[in-house]
């Protein structure tokens, strides 16, 4: 999701490079909510890669469009490097990641710099295109249920007007492999939280997903002034 986020920025240049280019982003549900009101892909399609056969179809779906360039902005996982080898004819760009031997199914390899910012090492991947980024703002878009559904949240916990700090403690770990590993302790987050609402004032609410539920009440137990909990 948050790569994700950070690729708006090169998909905003290509666009402005390639105006009548017609760009397509494959998502899964990990990230697909973050990229689908985004005024610069023509066309979303969702992979469920829990589905074998779904996986299949998407392949084939693929090599009918006949894509002149495919860029994985992937940098570990091996699935988005057989999907873009698999992708059919044009020039394939995606990362090499010391350790892992993913680059040898690309046209082109660019070296994934840990000494680089995430956006600056996925620009790389464009350069032919985009030349040098300068602008690496990045952007979000919320649609009109959620707008609404914020809305009536605020209204049932009486937080109009009110001062909000929003904590988002989770690293996706029902999904990803490793994400405990950089998740930053729950007692760190409490104690931050619990600072952040004595100076400023303001409510915490603490957000997640489905999988984060009892992470974020573990967090909201250990506080001294507690939070709302949007999971």
């Amino acid at each position: 999701l948050g790569d994700t986020i950070m690729m708006i920025p090169i998909l905003r240049e290509a666009r402005n490079k390639l105006p009548v280019a017609d760009i397509y982003a494959l998502v899964t549900e990990i990230n697909a909510e973050a990229i689908q009101a985004c005024p610069y892909v023509n066309t979303i399609h969702l992979l469920n890669l829990e589905r074998p056969i779904d996986c299949l179809r998407t392949l084939i779906w693929l090599r009918r469009q006949r894509f002149d360039l495919v860029v994985d902005f992937e940098q570990r996982v091996s699935i988005s490097a057989l999907i873009a080898y698999f992708s059919g004819p044009g020039k394939k760009i995606g990362f090499k990641t010391k350790g892992y031997f993913r680059h040898y199914l690309y046209t082109k390899k660019v070296a994934h710099r840990k000494d680089w910012h995430e956006v600056s090492c996925m620009a790389k991947l464009v350069k032919d295109i985009t030349g040098e980024i300068i602008d690496y703002h990045p952007e979000f878009w919320v649609l009109g249920a959620d707008r609404h559904w914020a809305g009536a949240f605020m209204d049932k916990n009486n937080l109009a007007g009110e001062k909000l700090i929003v904590i988002h403690p989770g690293c996706g770990v029902g999904h990803l492999k490793g994400a405990r590993a950089r998740e930053w302790p729950k007692e760190n987050f409490a104690q931050l939280a619990d600072t952040l609402a004595k100076i400023y004032n303001a409510r915490i609410l603490i957000t997640g997903g489905k999988d984060e539920t009892a992470l974020s009440l573990k967090i909201a137990s250990a506080m001294e002034i507690k939070p709302l909990i949007v999971t």
